[in-house]
């Protein structure tokens, strides 16, 4: 059965798995204390979608999920010590691996059958350590087929779970699919901070590029999120070389991979002061989204995979000074995220989506002199942060969105002359960035932020 895209699978999610989603998705609100989930379908790709459904949910919150994905019956036997360095550091992490033995004969053990069994075995022995170093949730993505094992062999680990999942995972009659995990990634990221661990991804591409033959589409996948790693990193060289190498490996392996790489390397590029080759990898990237949408329909990852895109082409024009175009970009990306809002509802994902292209379309109506459209986005924007925070509670990344808009409005503001209001809302937003230090501390970013804000007063 050929493979399909991520967002493809979504339509298939049944209404029973969709309340599983919201199960998981309380279990991350309400939980106070660390705990353990398990996850059982025989869908790699359903998980996939799970997985980043909590990513971005994670994300959204200031927090991050590390994934950790055995390809191997001894990479799942060699999970200990990852899975004991990752647990103080991350506040989700998640293994996966959904994988079933070939048949055999009654007396014969398979390989998976093996390594889950000595991997729970272990787990149960070392449980109040693995308890103690838990910052936050662990979960266990893994076929029905080892349930039984899972909970046989680690009876004690298992009797402090706080969450069980049951997927169906697809069509009663479907085949399993088996796709690499860095198959099956979110698409666009259209937060440009976001990045897995600089080591862990460098670890991955030498690990894949030394087997003998390595899947191109997971090897390019790699590449791609070592060059957005190395990109937070402040190392745009490095990112360079890996978006590069992307772009190559997955030359030929379908459309959507090669969008994708695109549009880490325009933004690669555009960190690189490279306007000229951003500007050819953006725009390249936005003509793949619209032929797929041609041709596969509108889906509602495909429509945010383009407004992302032509969001950052936007971008590309107006730091060019190409207003006209900058605005054209900008607010067929704000219609895209209009027509989202219609399909998927009201989410916190799609809300803050909509904030941020609200945001560029009023910076660019500022720069071109049309204060009042420039006012009315800022203004929708605004209400749209603080809808967010009544929503999901008062998150880190939730107050700065909300400082970030009142500044905005009190920037329109203060230059129509309103210099009551514009301190109005640049005291607010003073007030959420003192806040923002007293919850997560001194950091340089948050400094800088109170600084901003107090040049602004």
């Amino acid at each position: 059965m050929a493979a399909r895209s991520v967002e493809e699978l979504v339509s298939e999610f049944s209404v029973a798995d969709e309340r599983e989603w919201q199960r998981l998705r309380r279990q991350f609100e309400l939980a106070a204390d660390p705990w353990l989930g398990f996850v059982f379908c025989p869908a790699q790709s359903a998980v996939a979608v799970l997985r980043q459904r909590t990513e971005f949910m994670l994300r959204y919150r200031a927090k991050q999920l590390r994934c950790i994905a055995p390809g191997s019956p001894a990479e799942l036997r060699d999970l200990m010590p990852r899975l004991f360095e990752s647990l103080p550091q991350v506040e989700c992490v998640w293994i996966e691996a959904i994988a079933v033995d070939g048949p055999l004969s009654a007396d014969e053990v398979g390989p998976w059958a093996g390594a889950w069994e000595w991997l729970m075995l272990r787990l149960n022995e070392r449980r109040d350590a693995l308890r103690r170093r838990l910052k936050g949730a662990l979960v266990f993505a893994v076929h029905p087929s080892w349930k039984p094992q899972v909970r046989d062999a680690a009876p004690d680990f298992w009797s402090v779970r706080s969450l069980v999942l049951d997927l169906a995972g697809r069509k009663s009659g479907d085949q399993i699919e088996r796709l690499p995990v860095s198959d099956l990634t979110s698409g666009v990221d259209d937060d440009a901070e976001y990045a897995p661990d600089v080591q862990d991804a460098l670890a991955a591409v030498r690990r894949l590029s030394a087997t003998s033959s390595p899947d191109p589409r997971s090897l390019g996948r790699l590449h791609m999120r070592t060059a957005t790693a190395l990109l937070a990193a402040d190392r745009a060289g490095d990112a360079a070389r890996h978006a590069e190498q992307a772009l190559v490996t997955l030359q030929g392996q379908g459309m959507r991979l090669r969008a994708q790489a695109l549009m880490v390397a325009g933004r690669v590029k555009q960190a690189d002061n490279d306007v000229g080759a951003a500007r050819h990898h953006l725009e390249e990237a936005v003509g793949l989204w619209r032929s797929m949408l041609d041709e596969k329909g509108e889906t509602p990852q495909g429509l945010r995979d383009l407004s992302v895109s032509l969001g950052r082409v936007g971008d590309i024009h107006r730091s060019a000074g190409e207003l006209a175009a900058a605005k054209t970009a900008y607010e067929e990306s704000l219609a895209l995220r209009r027509r989202l809002l219609e399909t998927t509802g009201e989410t916190p994902e799609g809300l803050r989506d909509l904030s941020v292209s609200l945001d560029r379309a009023g910076d660019v109506h500022r720069s071109a002199g049309d204060a009042a459209a420039a006012k009315t986005a800022y203004r929708e924007s605004l209400a749209l942060c603080r809808r967010l925070l009544e929503m999901t509670g008062e998150t880190p990344e939730g107050l700065r969105d909300l400082s970030v808009s009142l500044n905005k409005v009190g920037d329109i503001r203060r230059s129509a002359g309103d210099a009551a209001a514009a301190a109005a809302a640049y005291g607010e937003s003073l007030a959420l960035r003192r806040r923002l230090l007293e919850t997560t501390g001194e950091t340089p970013e948050g400094l800088r932020d109170l600084s901003v804000s107090l040049n602004k007063v």
